[in-house]
């Protein structure tokens, strides 16, 4: 599954000692979930300026190292004198891997800007049913599930509605699973489905800000990444279909508890790969089952051979023998394209895949060797 993150900066303007080290964890979370995230990384920063709030996103179809690696110059000076901060590490589920695909999702509402991004996935023909009685012109041309909930809520915004409201309406006509973190009007929105998890830790007394991230697990990997010991952190996990908000001063305040239809929840994030079933925490059962499926193809294959080899060798002119040969001819075409796919497939897989122990490692090299 995706992960997200997002940090506040509480209303103030941090020292520089606590900017190094909030701009080192934001880092560590990008790389901390990298390795089994690998297809997008974003980031959306926003800082004051004297004619407004001013925002600035930058996301590539590419796993985080690569991202903090090749974007190292324009990440920190994004991150430079940041009052809000979103992120997002990709595993695509539906939509190629690119950068337009890549979290956050940036929309421009009567002159401010509306932003997401999106753990989990949504049922893509309940939001192509809703988009189009939104009025939303092609909106298949959203490759993306996450891109066009947030094209949805984007339209409603439009409209004057509140934001309570507008992510309501658009929700409830949807299945599927999602959490998301959203910047809107100079705040930051965040919900989550029963099935979709967020953590929300306060490190306003350390002088660090609030955030907002998938797991606490990610949090901690993020401050072993980072080099921070952060320890009694205050912390809690937000209440499925609870909308909060984040104030100018990094207070968490309820915004409305939404009112749902009954939730569903389905097998729509399954790997994309693969049909079958398999851990999100492990790709053994993804990888193995493209094996053994090219297997079942391969041992087909060599029946079929073996069976063309003994009708052609007792050739008859009988119709119902060349209807055989031919229909085994056929059916080893069939096999043989099928094959390829799968052989491209366990390719794709390969190149893809960056197993976690390997990310680490390259994680803890990128944050020794960059200048912070």
């Amino acid at each position: 599954m995706c992960r997200v993150l997002a940090w506040h900066g509480g209303g103030r303007k941090l020292k520089v000692a606590e900017a190094k080290k909030v701009n080192k964890l934001i880092k560590g979370l990008l790389l901390a979930e990298a390795g089994s995230n690998p297809d997008g990384t974003g980031l959306l920063t926003v800082k004051a300026r004297k004619e407004g709030e001013k925002v600035y996103l930058l996301k590539r179809g590419i796993n985080a190292l690569k991202f903090l690696v090749q974007e190292e110059e324009r990440i920190n000076w994004m991150l430079d004198d940041a009052k809000i901060v979103i992120g997002h590490v990709r595993y695509a589920t539906k939509g190629e891997i690119s950068d337009g695909n890549s979290h956050p999702f940036m929309f421009r509402v009567k002159g401010k800007i509306f932003a997401g991004v999106h753990n989990g996935v949504i049922n893509y023909e309940d939001l192509v049913k809703k988009a189009l009685s939104l009025n939303i012109k092609n909106p298949k041309w959203y490759e993306v599930d996450s891109f066009l909930l947030f094209a949805c809520i984007a339209k409603l915004l439009r409209q004057d509605k509140a934001v309570e409201e507008v992510v309501e309406e658009v929700l409830k006509d949807v299945s599927g699973s999602w959490a998301l973190i959203m910047y809107w009007d100079e705040k930051i929105y965040f919900v989550r489905s029963a099935d979709r998890p967020l953590w929300v830790c306060d490190l306003r007394g350390k002088g660090l800000g609030r955030f907002i991230v998938s797991t606490e697990e990610m949090f901690k990997k993020a401050c072993e990444i980072a080099g921070e010991d952060l320890k009694e952190v205050s912390h809690f996990e937000p209440l499925p279909y609870r909308l909060y908000v984040i104030d100018g001063d990094g207070e968490v305040k309820k915004v409305k508890d939404l009112k749902l239809r009954e939730p569903v929840y389905s097998d729509y994030y399954m790997p994309y790969i693969w049909n079958g079933y398999c851990e999100w925490d492990g790709y053994e059962d993804e990888y193995y089952g493209l094996k053994e499926e090219l297997e079942y193809v391969e041992e087909e294959i060599r029946d079929i051979k073996e069976y063309l080899n003994i009708m052609e060798s007792e050739f008859s002119d009988d119709p119902e023998h060349v209807y055989a040969v031919e229909e085994a001819k056929e059916r080893l075409k069939e096999l043989y394209r099928k094959r390829r796919k799968l052989k491209q497939a366990l390719k794709d897989f390969k190149n893809k895949f960056i197993p976690a122990g390997d990310m680490k490692a390259g994680a803890y090299s990128y944050m020794q060797s960059v200048q912070m």
